[in-house]
């Protein structure tokens, strides 16, 4: 009995290694290359999708022009092997209210959810401009927010200073600022009627006096 027991355990333990190649081998022949999915497979990742905001106006844009000339084939959506969107945000909701039932992927292989967020944050800087500090200011926090698996912070401040292209001390003034800044001061930094400098320079102006107060109450 012993004997029948083993074999059957050591069949079924092969039978699952085979299983596990044979799915690794169907995704390695998959990654990098275009192919045709189902776009009920898609799906967001809540820190992937957060990177960038998607625009309501651009997707409605981009879903009007995919009712008349299709999805552009040449645009794929990239995905890591789960098909949670890495980028293509925006054309993934455009083709979903423009009715369309499959769309072009690049399946992306990472070894964890860091590697998977650099990449993409890669993507989208080389695209985009953080144009205002208000900008900066919102992306910062986004991407300070992100945690790996395990729950730890994806990113240190000078990580993220590098990857949004500033300076780890703009990222130091960004958070004095959101954390102490009147909200006045807010309001004209997110209006852009004054830089994050300038922000943080009223700022620590506003707050003078009361850290003198301090300072003698201590003598």
């Amino acid at each position: 009995m012993d004997f029948f027991n083993n074999l059957m355990a050591k069949t079924k333990a092969t039978t699952t290694k085979a299983a596990k190649t044979i799915d690794n081998t169907a995704k390695s022949i998959l990654t990098d290359k275009v192919i045709m999915v189902s776009i009920e497979k898609l799906s967001f990742e809540k820190d992937f999708k957060a990177v960038f905001k998607q625009e309501e106006e651009k997707v409605n844009r981009i879903a009007a022009d995919m009712v008349i000339h299709d999805y552009d084939k040449s645009q794929p959506i990239i995905t890591n092997e789960k098909f949670e969107i890495l980028d293509g945000n925006s054309r993934y909701m455009a083709a979903k209210k423009a009715g369309i039932k499959k769309v072009p992927v690049v399946i992306k292989h990472f070894e964890n959810k860091k590697d998977a967020i650099l990449y993409e944050l890669n993507l989208q800087m080389n695209r985009r401009n953080i144009a205002s500090d208000d900008v900066l200011i919102e992306t910062y926090h986004t991407i300070a927010a992100m945690t790996d698996e395990k729950g730890n912070k994806l990113l240190t401040d000078v990580e993220i200073a590098q990857r949004l292209g500033v300076s780890p001390r703009q990222i130091s003034k960004a958070k004095e600022v959101d954390l102490k800044a009147s909200d006045e001061i807010k309001e004209s930094l997110s209006e852009g009627t004054i830089s994050l400098n300038q922000a943080y320079n009223q700022m620590k102006e506003e707050i003078k006096p009361a850290e003198e107060k301090v300072e003698v109450q201590k003598e």
